[in-house]
This record gives C-alpha cells, structure tokens and sequence, in this order.
C-alpha cells in the first residue's frame, strides 16, 4: 500500500483509501478542489489495489474506500458511483460525513466514464514522460509496473495480463503477471502444449486451479507446479480482484527422470539462512531433484543484508519483488528496485543486491538447474 500524501495539514479528520487506476481523478484533481473548499477538512490517502484497499477497511485503518466491483458488500455501507463499475465504501462513519465529496466524486466518475466508455484511463502526465524501465536484450531488463500494458491472451477471460518477460527478449521461458476479475481467469488448461511445464504463484486474492487431476484453492503464496502437456486451469473464486505470476518453459528432459504436479503455499515453507548469513533466507518451492529442470525459490533481505558475492553462472533468471526496496547489480550498473518491479537477467550477467530501507527486501525467482549446457 503506498501512502499518497497528507492535504491540508497534519491533523487528519478521515483516512481513505483508493485503487491505483484513479489516483490522478479523485486525488489530484476533485479532492484537492473539495478541500480548498472545506479547510478545516483533511483527509490522508493510500493507493493499492482492491485487495489492499479492502484488507485495511477490515482492519479500520481507512475509513473510506474505492475499490473495483464486484466485491463482497454486505458487511459495508456503501454508494454506487457509476454502472456498477466502482463502489465507495463508508466505515466507521455516518454517510452524512462524505455528502460534498460523494456528489463530486459521483459527478466526475460519470463525466470520466462516458467520455472513455468504461476504459480507465490515465489522462495526460504531469511533466516530461519518464520510466525506469531498462531492457537490454539478450543480457536483461528491469519492467517496472508503471509501463505495462494489457496483452490478449486466447482463453484467459475476464483479466488483464502483462508479458513480463519472453524469448523476444532474450528469456528462455514467457512469464506474465495478471489480475484477474471475480470469476476470471483460465476455464481450459493454459500452457497446456506438448512439451510446456507451468506454474502459477498467487501474489494476492483467492484462486480455484486444477492441475495433475486435482482442484484446489489457492491463497496468497499458494503455487503450482504443473507437468509438461498438462496445464494449468485457474479462476478468481474471490469477490475481489487477484494477482498472479504465470510462468512456463519447455522442459528439458533427463533419461530415466520425471516431475510430477507440485502444490504448496509459502507461508507453510520456513525460511533457511542463505550461505551462513543470517539476514539472507531463501525458501525452495520445488523438489531439489534431477526430474525437475526448473525450480522456484523466495529470497530474501533484511536491510543491508546482500549477496555473498556479484555472481556470474550459466542460469538466467526471472524475479518478480514482492516487497521492499533493494538495491541491484546488473551487468554494469547499479539501480534501485521496489515491489512489484520484474527482473529478468540472462546467462553469465553478473548480479547481486543489497537490501535497503526499513522492511524486508524479497523476490520470488525462478531458475534452471539439474540439466548440463547444451552444445
């Protein structure tokens, strides 16, 4: 959850709570004309996504929130603003409270729909355009969130999918990050090609899957692995938004050897100190054996925790930051990275990182291995 802002001074009468995609239209522009309007009013804001925004209404850490439909609204007071499209919730106070602000919010949402007909939109920048994206093909590439756009993909419905990474850049596997609508998601087995393991990991939400002749649910840091040819089929059973990792690759067969469907959760798996330092962990999500050519792990920093050494080996490497902030050896250069930042970095790319800021730094990595390079 990213804290926006305090307007209008230090003292806050309300704290609220709103989806990224409308942080331009409610803070930026009607709030701050609300709260010149209203001084003795001051609101603290936060962006996320549904699941944030919803998870701290629970808490009663906000107060007000705007969140995506549909969603479980029977414990909230709650007005519709347009279409169904977005809801704002009101907690822990009377509705009278919000009256100005809900008729501006009302009004503009509508005014933004019908000039866009339901496509959110971000509307021009505030300065010079501007990224911190790098890829250098062949060799790796940083994909911050900020850039991403929304890739069609045949038989994934009701979602919005980024290609994070792909052998058009150099990648010897495709990874996407997606989020996925209440009943979204797969109803057929994707990745489901001769030849093609995959492996779904949940960032945030509820997933149904089905893989290996089993179904189950997945929370956040529930994963699968599913074996070449079979695919993964997966739906949102949640009432709000879900994010996930989508991985596949071709696998590399080994005579005499074979992988079988792997299901787990992370926060079932213990971290074990990474190379006899104590503030580096690491966590293994697949079987350390010669059947599987591929395996997933979590790494993790405390701060200043950092390699043991700038590494430079024959495994290429695609890793998605969960969270904190970190600071990353590529190549030639040093970069900062944060959450939900995607790393994808090739063959013999010398690489390392420290952890910095106030939380724990981690990323979720994939990583060949158990197969000898091919000639």
């Amino acid at each position: 959850m990213k804290d926006i802002k305090v307007l209008y001074g230090i003292d806050v009468d309300c704290v609220a709570g709103c989806i990224d995609s409308l942080e331009d239209y409610i803070v930026n522009k009607y709030l701050v004309q609300f709260l010149s309007d209203n001084e003795k009013t001051t609101f603290k804001f936060f962006t996320g996504d549904s699941n944030e925004v919803l998870k701290m209404m629970e808490n009663h850490e906000v107060e007000l929130g705007i969140v995506r439909y549909p969603f479980n609204n029977e414990r909230y007071n709650s007005v519709t603003l347009t279409d169904d499209k977005f809801i704002i919730l009101i907690f822990n106070r009377p509705i009278d409270f919000f009256s100005k602000i809900l008729s501006i919010v009302r009004l503009n949402i509508s005014i933004h729909y019908e000039k866009t007909k339901g496509r959110v939109i971000m509307g021009y920048p505030d300065g010079l355009l501007s990224t911190r994206a790098i890829v250098k093909p062949g060799l790796w590439a940083l994909i911050p969130p900020d850039g991403l756009v929304n890739n069609v993909i045949p038989g994934i419905e009701n979602s919005r999918v980024s290609i994070i990474a792909s052998p058009k850049m150099g990648a010897g596997f495709v990874e996407y990050v997606a989020e996925l609508q209440p009943g979204g998601g797969a109803a057929k087995p994707w990745a489901a090609q001769e030849g093609i393991e995959s492996f779904i990991y949940v960032i945030s939400g509820t997933v149904g899957a089905s893989a290996g002749g089993e179904t189950k649910v997945l929370s956040d840091g529930g994963y699968v692995y599913s074996t070449p040819g079979t695919g993964i089929s997966f739906v949102n059973t949640g009432s709000a938004a879900a994010k996930i990792l989508m991985y596949k690759q071709r696998y590399v067969p080994l005579e005499g050897y074979s992988p079988e469907t792997v299901w787990g959760n992370t926060n079932d798996i213990p971290f074990r100190i990474y190379d006899d330092m104590e503030n580096v962990m690491i966590k293994d999500l697949l079987p350390s054996a010669p059947g599987f050519d591929m395996n997933m792990h979590i790494l993790a920093f405390e701060p200043g925790g950092c390699h043991p050494f700038a590494e430079t080996h024959v495994q290429e490497h695609g890793a998605y930051v969960l969270g904190g902030e970190g600071m990353y050896f590529m190549d030639d250069r040093w970069f900062g990275v944060k959450k939900d930042d995607f790393l994808w970095f090739g063959a013999y790319v010398a690489q390392c990182a420290y952890g910095v800021g106030r939380e724990r730094f981690e990323y979720i990595y994939s990583k060949d291995c158990f197969r000898d390079a091919q000639i």
